[in-house]
């Protein structure tokens, strides 16, 4: 009789999980008829540059191949999401089996075209999702997440030499601003370590950047996301370097190891640190 109730029980709920994964199922060929489906990729969310989609950039720094004095150039390969929004691809999630994201190819939907990097060595380098998966949200809000490699120019203060300090990072910018209307969104955009290993001669230290900015039309036509690099003699335990003042924008501050970097600034070509 146990065996029984046992066996009946399982039944019972392989039956209620069986008829969740058809009702989430269908939800989903529900939400794409109802939503994706709905949107024309060759139209964009903006009308002018008054309805303008806010757009975000941020940087995951995966690892630092080679820091170029001479040069003030740094390789470095990041992790890079842009968002961007899209009212149009907004839903209810209790409408569809509660749903918040699901992931698109990116011919189904719209997407930016014209975001490039500008301080790339050699040439510019546009952010291209062609033939890519992107991540749709709920609230209406875009995601593509895609790795870059890039040799980019940097500022460099050797006046605290030999405890230099470059300030590096990739500067994005709509070259189609004129027709292509999008705002960088300084305030959601970000620089992140969380997958930086410690090196033995370079440190990454938070810097504030506020003073470029530029406007086209009143709307950013650009963003600089990065950090400041700072070399020096090795410390005795031949590990880390020797404590070091780095001055920023905001206060001067102390730095003895890696810290998580928050630089922003926006500008426009030939603008960026």
């Amino acid at each position: 009789m146990r065996f029984t109730n046992n066996a009946l029980g399982l039944i019972i709920l392989s039956l209620v999980i069986f008829h969740l994964c058809k009702v989430k199922g269908w939800s989903r060929v529900e939400l794409f008829k109802n939503v994706i489906s709905t949107v024309d990729p060759d139209i964009a969310p903006f009308e002018s540059d008054t309805t303008s989609t806010p757009l975000t950039i941020t940087l995951n720094l995966m690892g630092i191949s080679k820091v170029d004095e001479k040069q003030h150039t740094v390789s470095g390969t990041y992790w890079m999401m842009m968002g961007w929004g899209d009212p149009r691809l907004s839903w209810d999630p209790n409408m569809y089996g509660n749903i918040t994201s699901v992931q698109v190819k990116a011919e189904k939907i719209w997407y930016p075209t014209s975001v490039c990097i500008i301080n790339e060595i050699g040439n510019n380098k546009c952010i291209d999702a062609k033939d890519k998966q992107l991540t749709v949200y709920n609230y209406g809000f875009v995601g593509y997440l895609t790795n870059v490699e890039s040799v980019s120019q940097c500022k460099i203060d050797v006046t605290k030499y030999p405890f230099d300090t470059q300030v590096c990072g990739l500067a994005f910018e709509n070259v189609n601003f004129g027709t292509e209307f999008l705002k960088f969104n300084e305030d959601y955009s970000n620089f992140l370590l969380q997958y930086l290993q410690p090196s033995s001669l370079t440190t990454a230290g938070s810097r504030s950047q506020s003073v470029l900015s530029s406007e086209i039309g009143k709307e950013l036509c650009g963003t600089w996301v990065g950090c400041s690099l700072q070399t020096g003699i090795l410390s005795p335990d031949g590990i880390s370097p020797s404590p070091a003042m780095l001055v920023t924008d905001a206060k001067t501050e102390v730095f003895d190891g890696p810290h998580a970097c928050a630089g922003i600034a926006r500008g426009c070509r030939d603008k960026y640190p």
